[in-house]
C-alpha cells in the first residue's frame, strides 16, 4: 500500500566493543523530516556453464539515505558530522571532523492511516548541504539536506551468521505486537530477540473503577476518588526482571502506598522497565 507521510525522525548514536560489535544509545530526535529518499546498492555475480547461466549471487552492498529536513540543531550536528560546538554555541567545521555511526529510525503513514516503521543499523552522514536564495517576490525556504550511506551491521542476528541493515514492521500487520510498536523509538530495535516484557498484569487505585477496564495494551485511564488519600498499586507481568515506579503529581511512591490526591485532576503514571523496553501508564484520577 502507498504511504501518503513521512515522521517522526529519531537518531542513535553508535558505540563499539573490542569486536565492533555496536551498541546503540537512546533514541533522539533528528529533525522534523520533510523527505526520505533510500537506495540500496547490490553486489551480483553470475557463473555460467555450458552455455548458460548456472548461478547467480547477489549480496547487499551499501545504501544511500537522503533526508531533506526542517532544520539541524548543534547537538544533532555534532552526533552526526563531528562538528565542534563551542562554549558560544558556534558550530565550526574543519578539515578533520569524524563522521560518527548512528542508527536512523522514522515511520511512514499508510493511505489506510496506519504506519510503517523503519531502522537503519549503520548510517554515516556527510556533512549537510545547504541551499540559500535571496528573498524574492515569493516567499519560499530553504532547508538543509543531509545524505549518508548505510551499511550492514557488524553484529550478527543472536543464532545466526547475518548482519542485518534495516528492519521494519508495518503497524496491524498479523503477528505484530502492540509493544513492538509502542516501543520503536524508545530503543533501536534488535532483530531475533524477543523484547522484554514492560506491560503490567494489574493496576488498581483503591477500590474506584478504572475506565476503561484494565488491560495490559492500553495505557491511558480515568478515574474518580473521594479522599485525598488512596492507594496505588501498580504489578508487573515480568515480577523477576521489570522495575515499577510511580508518581502521583510528579510525587514518587511505592506499590501498594496511598497517594495525595487533591481537588480536581490529579495524573497518576506507571512507568515499567524492563531492559531496555519502558512501557508508561497514565491514569487521569478527579477528585
Amino acid at each position: 500500500m502507498a504511504t501518503i507521510g513521512l515522521d517522526k525522525l529519531y537518531y542513535a548514536v553508535i558505540t563499539e566493543d573490542a569486536n565492533g560489535n555496536e551498541t546503540y544509545g537512546s533514541p533522539q530526535v533528528l529533525a522534523k523530516a520533510m523527505t526520505a529518499n533510500i537506495t540500496v546498492n547490490v553486489d551480483e555475480a553470475t557463473l555460467y556453464a555450458d552455455d548458460g547461466a548456472a548461478e547467480n549471487v547477489k549480496e547487499f552492498k551499501d545504501g544511500t539515505i537522503t533526508l531533506g529536513v526542517d532544520n539541524i540543531g548543534t547537538q544533532t550536528a555534532a552526533d552526526l558530522c563531528g562538528v565542534t560546538v563551542d562554549d558560544n554555541g558556534v558550530v565550526t567545521s574543519t578539515d578533520n571532523d569524524a563522521q560518527k555511526y548512528v542508527a536512523v529510525g522514522f515511520r511512514a503513514k499508510k493511505a489506510n492511516k496506519k504506519y510503517r516503521y523503519f531502522w537503519l543499523y549503520r548510517v554515516l552522514f556527510k556533512a549537510p548541504g545547504i541551499e540559500l536564495n535571496t528573498k524574492g517576490d515569493s516567499i519560499s525556504f530553504s532547508t538543509p539536506t543531509i545524505e549518508g550511506t548505510f551499511y550492514r551491521r557488524n553484529k550478527v542476528i543472536t543464532g545466526t551468521d547475518n548482519h542485518p541493515y534495516k528492519s521494519e514492521v508495518t503497524e496491524g500487520d498479523p503477528g505484530v505486537s502492540s509493544t513492538v510498536i509502542t516501543n520503536w523509538f524508545n530503543s533501536v530495535y534488535e532483530p531475533g530477540v524477543d523484547a522484554e516484557d514492560a506491560t503490567l498484569s494489574a493496576l488498581t487505585i483503591g477500590a474506584v473503577t478504572l475506565t476503561p477496564t484494565f488491560d495490559a495494551d492500553i495505557t491511558a485511564y480515568t478515574a474518580t476518588v473521594t479522599s485525598a488519600s488512596v492507594a496505588v498499586t501498580a504489578t508487573a507481568t515480568d515480577t523477576s526482571n521489570a522495575h515499577v515506579a510511580i508518581t502521583v503529581n510528579g510525587t514518587s511512591i511505592a506499590s501498594g502506598s496511598n497517594g495525595t490526591f487533591v481537588t480536581g485532576e490529579n495524573e497518576v503514571k506507571v512507568t515499567v522497565t524492563n531492559g531496555a523496553t519502558v512501557k508508561t501508564y497514565v491514569v487521569t484520577v478527579t477528585k
